[in-house]
């Protein structure tokens, strides 16, 4: 476990820019589900990424004590979020998941000061779709196809949360015949 790269080596390896969207090794990122499982996680983002990660994390048995918004008071998930200002008093040594694809450079740094671990979305995602269930199956069925596009059919976990989000059927793509 001493073999793990720390938090100062990781963001000195993957610069930082407009976008937290990092690239994480495997060792880090079951350092990173570890560190969630036993300290608790907090989000910052409501959006559709953020009721993502937080069925995700629940799921997972993962505690998430705070959600914070830029628009404080809105219910994400059945919780209400609160500003950035309450979110980083409260931090502690939890995760801090920032959920939106592209924040100000000035929010990270915000965060960085009140939260050892803060880390993109990603995180969720190798989760939903790469880490192993209770019963020690890979989720291979979540998993994407392995070529060279990405598939036009949906995985039944992201269909689910997809119709609870948006209570409807009508887009969904149910059907695609490449032999005509």
């Amino acid at each position: 476990m001493d073999d793990f790269p720390t938090k100062c080596e990781y963001e000195n390896e993957y610069s930082v820019k407009n976008s937290l969207h990092m690239e994480l090794s495997l060792q880090w990122a079951i350092k990173t589900y570890k560190d969630m499982q036993m300290r608790g996680v907090v989000l910052y983002g409501g959006g559709k990424e953020g009721l993502l990660a937080l069925k995700t994390l629940e799921r997972e048995g993962i505690h998430v004590n705070a959600i914070a918004d830029q628009c404080v008071g809105k219910t994400v998930g059945g919780r209400v979020s609160v500003s950035i200002a309450e979110f980083c008093a409260q931090g502690h040594n939890e995760v801090c998941i920032v959920t939106p694809l592209k924040i100000k450079g000035s929010i990270y740094q915000e965060l960085n000061k009140y939260f050892e671990v803060v880390i993109d979305n990603f995180i969720v995602h190798w989760i939903a779709y790469f880490f192993p269930d209770d019963i020690g199956e890979l989720r291979y069925m979540s998993c994407f196809p392995f070529n060279h596009y990405e598939s036009p059919y949906s995985q039944q976990n992201e269909l689910n949360i997809w119709r609870e989000c948006k209570n409807k059927i009508e887009d969904e793509l149910i059907d695609l015949n490449i032999r005509c």
